[in-house]
């Protein structure tokens, strides 16, 4: 998807200050997984989304968006 706009990005895609900055877990050599901490835990990483090139780690149920992952 193209977005063409004048606007900028921090207008389009607001900052969440609530969610804090963003965690990275790297699975394997190409794939990897972002979220933020749970704010039940700090061990614990809620997922925002996953980046990878193997089609069945988007289908894992452990990897959804809002999952928790021990960290």
């Amino acid at each position: 998807m193209y977005l063409y706009t004048i606007e900028p990005l921090d207008r389009i895609f607001p900052y969440d200050e609530d969610k804090g900055s963003a965690l990275s877990v790297q699975l394997s050599s190409n794939s990897i997984v972002q979220g933020h901490r749970s704010e039940a835990d700090t061990h614990q990483m809620v997922v925002d989304r996953i980046i990878s090139t193997d089609p069945k780690l988007y289908l894992d149920k452990r990897y959804r968006p809002g999952a928790i992952i021990k960290l």
